[in-house]
């Protein structure tokens, strides 16, 4: 019987030899059930005439057995082994008067045990029907050594053997022997990959298996017709056929069985984008084999989840479940299996930048498969290594004949979505050497195939290649349309994924396809500017910005929330977890490490992330969730914009950067022709800046030139009107680490910088500053203040001790930081100016005291503590607080942003006067992942953050100045943060922008 979509194991004929067990015997009628494992072998006698004949049925589909008939009514003793699960019928004629002696064996010589049930009919004067049960049981037996021979035309030739053993039972009426040799059948021509033929093949055995009130075969036929199905693309009768499998087994308690229905069912909603129903199954499928204790077949479950996390662009998780899987392979001897896993790993490695281990796994992978007769394994790991060779350059004549092998196997064998890939990754080569008519003739067969199977992953990357060729080839019109799809496919598949992360992850995946869909759109602008495209070049750049953060403030989130409580509860342990392993690897890249050290600390964070992730897809059905879209423009000039504020946003685009600047009664656009000169810029005045000035501050007149060029490139050459007070800024790339409050005030006359008469807001999208500005303000002057300062520094620990220790009462992850001076007098300083404010210094500074604090009534919440910023994945960010208790005892200071975003704040403001608090990875798509993401996603409408280390005594100042102004005046927050800025650089000693341009003001402005 087929156990699993990828591979089906074959058996070893040689019997070894073992501890004989006691004979029992054998009564007609009479059913045995017995345990049995490698090394043991069962005896059995049955007494019997001479020239009579007796039926033997063993039922082996929990483990693979061979039988030896001899005894002295059989002299010459015979062996039967025809299949590898399901039933063996046996017919045995007595040469003498006596007992027949039959001994059952494992096949498999080491690490084999299972049930197996034998069951003997009365013996009776021969028939014909012996005679023809007899010879089926011979033939059948050959059809198993034919097939385990591995020759070339093995397959085909015990297809035969098998086909005349189920005829000689069907003319016998052995309803068992015919119906295990029907699926034996079609489990060969599964492996041929001639799947029309096995679905028709198991069909025909259906009603024996009924017949017979086998549920177990019957559900394991369902199960099988659903797999030839889905090869075939037919994705809708394949679901239905799973789903009845998946009853049958479950009421039966069959967990195995229902645990690889499982992993089949979730590769299918793999492969129509599903993503969130495969999750689901393939989880369940990993608890229900691990179970059973199958550790290889559990080895597919993990397989298969690593490919849900590739095509959601999570390689990292990806590359830890492939691993897994391909060594359980390898220590089952399972090489069909290992080669595939070491083929996928091989793109994996691509898509994380690793090329030698790239095509070194790649390799690996197709020498384990060549010369196994699966040719769709085969031609897989040879579209896997032609696209590895052809993206690293190594060698694309090869890539090219790897390509053109891979799409003549998977049209041997019938497999439509192999073929698809493989017409894509041609038509990709001759689209790389500009041979644009080849690639479209290429793409557009691959396309056509992708609808009618109806993989809509693949429907919309194929567009934004064909996009790419018709634009190359002067078609702007067909590549509009094209791409314009391919957008809209994406975004109907990001809502099918359950976990904020990975549906961010596979929004960041996709983010081409809105970047050249803009392009285009500013291309056709700047040809017609009648017409309105850079309108919709704006609208479609707010329909790839930071959703998931729109979703969360539109409520569209839960956020863990919502839901039952045990699986609510069950969450927030995952996330503690969660938490304690992000402080690990924080802690790692926070100082010199080795690669054993940084390869311990992600795999406990991603192991962790797994589990959390796991628990999501879970509580996703039980959630009813509302999505919420990006604001079209006319809904952003109405609902978010005023007489006193701009709004600036920015696209990245391949060679140039499309600038849009939004009044309530205006709309313009710019288009910035040198991406490249503005990146340089912005590097150099970063680096100038942060860089400290001896002897007083001066402008540097070079510097003095690049910011001049940068006010010009990002706001125009219009003059901003003076009414014009606020400028609401949406950076993208490297524009979110830029100070915007360095820019000028203007281009001429002397350096004045635009604080001076602007204030500044940065928002994620106009979207999301639509849906904070659309929620009543917040009381801010009215309420208590949380102040946490002088974190306690924690000693040293080795980082590879603390990325795998185990999370126990005393256990912390110890981050090497120095203590903050300042920072107990920044607090005070605070406490001076407003009465109203609880001190969490020291030891009272923690990360559970700041979630309470987050949580409860506090106003403002602030914090003058360490911040830690990784702009690598998984993009960690966090708060350390005191990693001592009372009692000088090490514990975990760390508060991550996944811990933040889990919660509902209720503080108006939260100021986070630490190092590199807006700084992070930037997430295409979904901006900064960064801890003032975390807070706005948490609900705080307005967060003041830095974007590089805080200088720790500028900070005392600065924010004594920022809350007398904010408390005793009475300013909004970016007001009171534009006024603190302005002060400074008019304050001699103070001017330096090092000291004040890092803080910036996220969020609501009111």
């Amino acid at each position: 019987m087929l156990r699993h979509v990828l591979a089906l194991a074959a058996g070893n004929l040689l019997l070894s030899s073992g501890a004989v067990a006691a004979e029992t015997t054998l009564l007609p009628g009479v059913q045995i059930s017995q345990g049995l494992s490698s090394g043991q072998i069962h005896s059995y006698r049955f007494a019997i005439s001479a020239n009579e004949c007796v039926h033997l049925w063993i039922d082996q589909r929990d483990l693979d057995v061979a039988i030896r008939v001899s005894g002295d009514a059989l002299p010459a003793g015979a062996r039967y082994d025809g299949f590898e699960d399901g039933w063996e019928a046996l017919a045995v004629t007595a040469a003498e008067t006596g007992d027949l002696i039959v001994t059952i064996e494992p096949v498999s010589k080491k690490g084999a045990s299972g049930k197996y049930t034998i069951r003997a009919g009365n013996a009776h004067a021969p028939q014909a029907g012996c005679d023809l049960r007899a010879e089926a049981m011979r033939i059948a037996t050959n059809g198993k050594t034919t097939w385990n021979s591995h020759t070339p035309d093995g397959p085909k030739q015990a297809f035969a053997l098998y086909s005349r053993a189920a005829q000689l039972w069907e003319r016998a009426g052995e309803q068992f022997g015919e119906l295990a040799a029907q699926i034996r059948s079609g489990d060969l021509l599964f492996l041929s990959s001639d799947y029309r033929n096995a679905v028709q093949t198991y069909r025909l055995a259906l009603p024996l298996a009924q017949s017979l009130k086998d549920a177990r075969s019957e559900a394991e036929l369902h199960n099988n017709i659903a797999l030839n199905e889905g090869r075939l693309g037919e994705i809708a009768a394949a679901r239905r056929e799973f789903e009845e499998a998946i009853r049958m087994f479950r009421a039966q308690e069959l967990t195995q069985s229902e645990g690889v229905a499982l992993s089949n069912r979730g590769v299918i909603n793999l492969q129509s984008s599903d993503w969130d129903a495969a999750l689901r199954d393939l989880y369940g499928a990993q608890a229900a084999l691990r179970k059973s204790g199958d550790l290889r077949l559990e080895a597919f479950a993990l397989n298969n989840i690593a490919f849900v996390h590739i095509f959601l662009h999570d390689y990292f998780k990806a590359l830890d479940f492939l691993t897994q899987a391909r060594d359980r392979f390898l220590s089952a001897n399972d090489k069909p299996a290992a080669g595939r896993a070491s083929s996928s790993l091989g793109r994996v490695y691509l898509a994380l930048n690793r090329p030698d281990e790239a095509v070194k796994n790649a390799e690996k992978g197709l020498a384990l498969l060549q010369g196994l007769s699966d040719k769709r394994s085969e031609a897989e790991a040879r579209n896997n290594l032609g696209l590895i060779l052809a993206e690293t350059g190594r060698d694309r004549a090869a890539a090219k004949i790897h390509f053109k092998a891979a799409l003549r196997m998977f049209q041997e064998v019938q497999d439509r979505r192999g073929e698809a890939n493989a017409l894509e990754h041609l038509g990709e080569w001759h689209l790389v050497d500009r041979e644009f008519y080849p690639a479209l003739r290429f793409l557009n067969g691959a396309l056509a195939l992708r609808r009618e199977v109806g993989l809509w992953d693949g429907v919309a990357s194929t567009l934004y290649s064909i996009a790419i060729a018709q634009r190359s080839i002067g078609r702007s019109g067909a590549a509009l349309k094209a791409i314009k799809e391919a957008v809209d496919v994406a975004s109907d598949l990001r809502v099918r994924v359950a976990s904020d992360r990975l549906r961010s992850l596979y929004r960041a995946g996709k983010q081409d396809y809105y970047r050249f869909y803009v392009d285009l759109l500013m291309e056709f602008h700047q040809r017609d500017p009648s017409r309105g495209y850079d309108r919709r070049a704006f609208e479609a750049s707010e329909q790839s910005r930071a959703l998931s953060l729109v979703e969360a403030l539109g409520g569209g989130n839960s956020s863990g929330r919502d839901g039952p409580s045990n699986l609510l509860r069950r969450k927030r342990e995952l996330q503690e977890v969660l938490n304690f392993r992000a402080a690990g690897l924080a802690a790692v890249y926070e100082r010199p490490r080795t690669k054993a050290a940084e390869d311990a600390a992600r795999k406990a964070f991603e192991t962790a992330a797994a589990r959390l992730e796991q628990l999501e897809s879970q509580l996703r059905p039980l959630i009813h969730e509302k999505r919420y879209a990006a604001l079209g423009l006319a809904a952003i000039q109405n609902r978010v914009l005023d007489s006193k504020t701009t709004l600036v946003e920015y696209s990245i685009l391949e060679t140039t950067i499309a600038v849009w600047i939004v009044t309530p009664t205006s709309f313009r656009s710019l288009v910035v022709p040198n991406r490249k000169g503005v990146e340089e810029a912005v590097r150099a005045v970063r680096l100038w800046i942060e860089k400290p000035h001896r002897g007083g501050f001066s402008l540097d007149p070079a510097i003095a030139n690049t910011l001049g060029y940068l006010r010009l490139a990002l706001l125009g050459s219009d003059p901003l009107a003076d009414r014009q007070q606020r400028l609401l800024i949406v950076p993208e790339g490297i524009l979110h680490q830029f100070p915007f409050a360095v820019l000028p005030q203007s281009t001429a006359g002397e350096y004045i910088p635009i604080v001076n008469t602007h204030e500044l807001v940065i928002l994620p999208s106009a979207s999301v500053g639509g849906m904070i500005h659309a929620r009543p303000a917040r009381a801010m002057r009215t309420g208590r203040i949380a102040v946490f300062a002088d974190p306690l520094p924690a000693r040293e620990v080795s980082t590879v001790q603390l990325a795998a220790a185990p999370i126990a009462a005393g256990s912390g992850s110890e981050l090497p930081l120095p203590p903050l001076i300042f920072s107990r007098q920044e607090g005070d300083s605070i406490a001076e100016i407003w009465p109203n404010v609880e001190r969490y210094f020291g030891v009272r500074a923690t990360p559970d005291n700041a979630m309470a604090a987050l949580k409860s009534g506090f106003s403002i919440v602030h914090f003058a503590v360490h911040g830690l910023a990784r702009t690598e994945p998984p993009f960690l960010a966090g708060l350390v607080f005191s990693q001592v208790d009372p009692r000088g005892q090490s514990r975990n200071g760390y508060l991550d942003a996944e811990r933040i975003v889990s919660i509902r704040t209720r503080a108006s403001l939260i100021v986070a006067s630490a190092c590199d608090t807006g700084s992070g990875g930037d997430l295409s798509g979904e901006g900064v992942m960064s801890l003032t993401r975390a807070f706005l996603y948490a609900g705080a409408p307005s967060v003041i953050a830095s974007l590089w280390k805080v200088d720790d005594s500028a900070a005392l100042h600065f924010m004594r100045n920022f809350y007398d102004l904010l408390l005793k005046r009475g300013l909004a927050p970016a007001a009171a943060l534009r006024e603190t800025q302005k002060a400074m650089w008019d304050r001699p000693g103070w001017s330096d922008p090092r000291l004040w341009a890092n803080f910036q003001a996220y969020g609501d402005w009111r």
